[in-house]
């Protein structure tokens, strides 16, 4: 920083976002910086004021509480914020609020094509992007259909084994049945940890898929926990 920038006068969308990110400062303090960046309504104050979304400020239900506000105040800016939002969705790690909001503003196709376009721009082995992807596979459970199968099905061998069990959380929810064989083929690799395995078997019982062309190369320690039942379908032996 050289000296000029020392003196120079900030501009009120830098004076705002200052307040905004003292995660330690009183919760009317980050409220005011909210609302007068949300009154000054340019691009670059909607970028400045989407990074609350990024931190947790002292004490839990104010911050909960100033998030969900937040959430407010993009769905009351309209069309204006939909692509600051957007690119918030593809750059940023905490997700789930600006998520919502999206999910306010626009229809559920364009909704679905930023999450998955999001989420496919984030490499299954990158290690940077963990969190991301964690909330943005879980956003795709939470509002997608059959049409985001494929975009879930490289993250069941994410490096990360909470993404894995987040992808196969969500194609459960959606009644996926078409990921049968993915799933499947989770339980006969020995590259998935003993949880993830439990866990894909136990979403192979909810939709009921028929997986008697894989049983029999499913690893021991599956096998020892579940059994084929009828029509093919797997079965705990605990049930």
């Amino acid at each position: 920083m050289g000296l000029k920038d020392l003196f120079r006068k900030k501009s009120p969308v830098e004076k705002a976002s200052k307040d905004l990110m003292e995660p330690y400062a009183q919760s009317d303090v980050r409220r005011a910086a909210i609302s007068a960046l949300f009154t000054i309504g340019t691009p670059e104050a909607y970028e400045s004021v989407l990074k609350r979304f990024n931190f947790s400020a002292n004490g839990s239900i104010a911050d909960e509480s100033e998030k969900l506000d937040l959430v407010d105040y993009c769905v009351d800016a309209g069309d204006s914020i939909v692509p600051s939002l957007k690119k918030h969705i593809s750059a940023e790690k905490a997700l789930a609020f600006p998520i919502r909001a999206l999910s306010q503003l626009v229809d559920k196709t364009e909704l679905l094509d930023t999450i998955g376009q999001s989420l496919e721009a984030k490499a299954p082995l990158d290690h940077r992007t963990t969190e991301a992807k964690k909330a943005l596979v879980t956003a795709l459970g939470d509002y997608g259909n059959e049409n985001q199968a494929s975009i879930l099905f490289p993250y069941l061998e994410d490096h990360n084994d909470d993404v894995q069990m987040q992808t196969i959380e969500a194609l459960e929810r959606l009644g996926f049945q078409v990921a049968g064989e993915a799933l499947a083929l989770v339980c006969c690799r020995d590259t998935h940890a003993a949880r993830v395995q439990h866990r894909a078997a136990k979403a192979l019982i909810k939709l009921e898929v028929s997986v008697k062309k894989h049983y029999p190369k499913f690893l021991d320690e599956v096998k020892s926990e579940f059994v084929l039942g009828k029509k093919g379908a797997l079965v705990s032996k605990s049930r």
